[in-house]
């Protein structure tokens, strides 16, 4: 599977983060540190547990990381 078109719109961090939570309501995401975060629980760094949060480098990479999160 590939991710779609409008996850490589760097330009745009704010329209993806919008996107990427239409596209998977059940997460919360975010770009810090130059990496994009999504998380089942809030964002902050006590409460983020590997089983609940996914950490990528891109938009589209978060978005596979998460598809997967589906099946």
């Amino acid at each position: 599977m590939t991710a779609p078109a409008w996850t490589a719109d760097v330009e745009d961090s704010a329209d993806l983060e919008e996107r990427l939570r239409a596209e998977f309501p059940g997460w919360r995401i975010a770009r810090a540190g130059g990496s994009w975060w999504a998380s089942r629980t809030p964002l902050l760094s006590e409460t983020v547990t590997a089983a609940d949060s996914v950490q990528a480098p891109s938009a589209a990479e978060l978005y596979l990381a998460l598809d997967r999160t589906r099946s």
